[in-house]
């Protein structure tokens, strides 16, 4: 009795279009990460290429820092690293930033760009 209810609780309309967007979510997710690797492998065969065929050090240098330049590219490094930061001078001894010492950041950021306006 309580599996059938819960298999009727499962199959409910609400819960049935829960479920697909659910699938739907999940299969977007699928796809953006089957182009993102393809492009990936694109970009690291082209320079692998590249970087076999450079003439000089330096020549296989610059086509190493480029790849390396678009791969960071991708991540927003500014943003992570602010985070870190503000996580070491704000997040006290515990290196956790609890809902006053956000307040406190926020109040930071706010009175420094009323300063640099």
């Amino acid at each position: 009795p309580e599996f059938t209810r819960r298999l009727r609780l499962f199959y409910d309309d609400r819960n049935a279009s829960q479920m697909l967007k659910l699938c739907q979510f999940l299969g977007a997710r699928l796809v953006h990460a089957f182009v993102g690797m393809e492009a990936f492998m694109i970009k690291f065969i082209i320079a692998a290429e590249a970087h076999r065929s450079a003439a000089s050090f330096f020549g296989a240098l610059f086509v190493a820092s480029a790849f390396l330049n678009q791969l960071l590219g991708v991540v927003d490094v500014s943003k992570f690293a602010q985070k870190r930061l503000f996580t070491f001078i704000f997040g006290g001894e515990d290196s956790f930033v609890d809902d006053y010492e956000k307040k406190v950041a926020k109040t930071w950021q706010a009175m420094l760009v009323m300063r640099m306006w």
